[in-house]
């Protein structure tokens, strides 16, 4: 069988064209999407420098765009293959993406619109110059992507061959059925509670890590459940007094002088979360001790799995001078 394919001079940006005007309200449109990934991959990797390419060289030779061609003898060695407009592509769509992150972040500007739509637009941009610089030019001076390609027929090849083709094909199909049997297998969500801390303004900014000595203070408890379904917990918070000890640090817990069960009526209770709810308890308190404090929370889970040992457990060190 013999394949032959030629893009008679404008073919092959006629298409890339529509696939940019595909492609731009897309990447708009539905910028998360899977399919949107993949043509971002292929702007990136080779649709950008193409576009730029073509634009700056739209004919099959480059006497007349650069001086380059007059290094040579013979001006047929200044013809431009496919080939080399693909590899140098590939190295202009790096360079154009780096240069869209450097000319924003140079000049400290926001664009509105992502990254990978600005790409698109430049890739649509030079893709439109390209076509019209090579539309003017004669049919016999525009670039030709030609592809003659002969696929031999099975019985004309040796029995060494032939096998090599068959385990190929066997391996495609074993390879296309593993994906597919991926791709359809759902995967199971990830189960877990979170157990933080938040400052007065419910944010993770400005914790209470020094404290003058007898200044009330206050914290919130955050509590998230992910687990999938409806669980019951318990909170159980304590106070640790280090005091000067040295060999008790930030970096690692000793034993305390002593500690102290906090009983608070709001922490005591059981409380039930439902699967993706969460439930924040703010938490005043005030130390009267100079020296190293550590505040201690455990989160226990008590249905419908019932754990002996704290399941979340987090610790907030306070220098109280």
């Amino acid at each position: 069988m013999n394949i032959k394919v030629s893009s008679n001079g404008i073919y092959d940006l006629q298409v890339l064209l529509a696939f940019c005007l595909v492609s731009t309200p897309l990447l708009f449109f539905l910028p998360d999407s899977s399919f949107s990934s993949l043509l971002v991959f292929f702007h990136l990797s080779i649709v950008s420098g193409y576009a730029i390419f073509s634009s700056i060289f739209p004919s099959n030779r480059i006497e007349e765009e650069s001086e380059f061609a007059s290094t040579f003898r013979d001006l047929a060695k200044s013809k431009i293959s496919f080939f080399d407009r693909i590899i140098p592509s590939f190295f202009i769509s790096i360079v154009t993406s780096s240069f869209v992150i450097l000319f924003f972040e140079i000049l400290g500007l926001s664009p509105r619109i992502s990254f990978e739509l600005q790409i698109s637009i430049i890739s649509t941009f030079f893709t439109s110059i390209a076509l019209i610089r090579r539309s003017n030019l004669e049919i016999q001076d525009r670039f030709n992507f030609e592809l003659d390609f002969q696929i031999p027929s099975p019985r004309g090849l040796d029995r060494f061959n032939q096998i090599i083709a068959l385990c190929l094909l066997v391996g495609s199909a074993l390879t296309a059925s593993f994906v597919l049997e991926v791709r359809n297998t759902p995967m199971e969500p990830e189960s877990f509670t979170e157990l933080y801390f938040l400052d007065e303004s419910n944010s993770f900014e400005s914790y209470p890590f020094s404290s003058p000595l007898g200044q009330q203070n206050q914290i919130s408890i955050g509590v998230s459940n992910q687990e999938g379904s409806s669980r019951t917990y318990e909170l159980k918070l304590t106070h640790l007094y280090y005091g000067f000890d040295e060999s008790s640090n930030q970096s690692s817990i000793g034993d305390p002088i002593f500690e102290e069960n906090i009983a608070i009526s709001s922490f005591q209770d059981n409380f039930t979360l439902a699967h993706s709810t969460s439930r924040n308890f703010d938490y005043e308190f005030a130390l009267f001790d100079e020296g190293l404090w550590g505040l201690e929370v455990e989160l226990y889970s008590i249905g419908p799995i019932i754990e002996n040992s704290p399941y979340r457990r987090i610790f907030l060190w306070i220098e109280v001078t």
